[in-house]
């Protein structure tokens, strides 16, 4: 009889050990199941999450190659770009002068010479002579057409970006007579220039008889070769509205290769 109680006690004793794994099993399987719910929907978040990062990342990719497209230009382009014909005329006028270069010294750029967002074409041979062709409306104009420098006092041009405006100095008799010059590229893509000449530089070699013949000669203040008055210069300088301080103004030279801006050209 206490046998049987004992058996039946054990057995009752497994019965409930068995119920509380039973119970434990089916505990840990619900929290397994819902930490692997879980965790699908993390899975699935981050990849709706990697999904639109791609997404961003494609649409600054293309506006990157946008603004390298517009940089295509020029280093001082300003992000702005030249219309496929022009580019052919420059390539034109590039090829033309490169024909004619024998010793291969010439040299070119692309500038911002005038008021637009169009950039010019410079082209010439560094000491001799500049050039500048200027795209406007579909037409290629040539306000600057071998300009001679570097010989009989000349000292070169320079340029003020966007103003479309020229400095220039020359001298004659040994720098005892200078000459200064400021030019305007006008409405009809032509040169308005105001300058005067007065006496420069002189020292115990001076002719001063030579000197003052020729200032009276030649001396004074003129718009476009024509002589007026100091207050007409004056007055017509402050209409030019332009800076005639030298540090704002730029050596009017072609800095690149012809190559350069050809291969700059073609991808255009």
């Amino acid at each position: 009889m206490e046998e049987k109680k004992v058996t039946k006690s054990l057995s009752t004793f497994f019965l409930i050990l068995a119920i509380i794994v039973i119970a434990v099993m089916a505990i840990f399987m619900y929290k397994f199941y819902n930490e692997k719910i879980e965790a699908n929907e993390k899975s699935a978040e981050l990849q709706s999450q990697v999904s639109k990062l791609n997404e961003t990342v494609s649409e600054l990719q293309e506006k990157i190659n946008k603004v390298s497209e517009n940089n295509n230009v020029s280093s001082n382009n300003n992000g702005h770009k030249i219309d496929s014909n022009l580019a052919k005329e420059y390539l034109k006028i590039i090829n033309k002068f490169e024909n004619d270069d024998s010793e291969n010294k010439i040299t070119c750029d692309l500038i911002y010479f005038n008021n637009d967002n169009i950039p010019d074409l410079l082209i010439g041979n560094s000491g001799f002579w500049v050039s500048l062709y200027i795209g406007e409306n579909g037409e290629v104009y040539n306000p600057i057409d071998q300009w001679a420098y570097g010989a009989g006092g000349n000292s070169g041009y320079k340029y003020q970006e966007k103003k479309g405006a020229i400095l220039n100095y020359n001298s004659d008799f040994a720098g005892a007579i200078s000459t200064k010059s400021i030019s305007i590229l006008n409405s009809k893509n032509k040169f308005d220039t105001l300058s005067v000449t007065q006496k420069g530089a002189t020292d115990e070699n001076t002719d001063y008889e030579e000197v003052n013949k020729a200032l009276k000669a030649y001396g004074g203040y003129f718009f476009n070769d024509q002589k007026i008055s100091e207050q007409e210069y004056n007055n017509k300088l402050k209409v030019f509205s332009v800076d005639i301080d030298e540090n704002n103004f730029r050596e009017l030279n072609g800095t690149r290769t012809t190559a350069e801006v050809k291969k700059q050209l073609q991808h255009i």
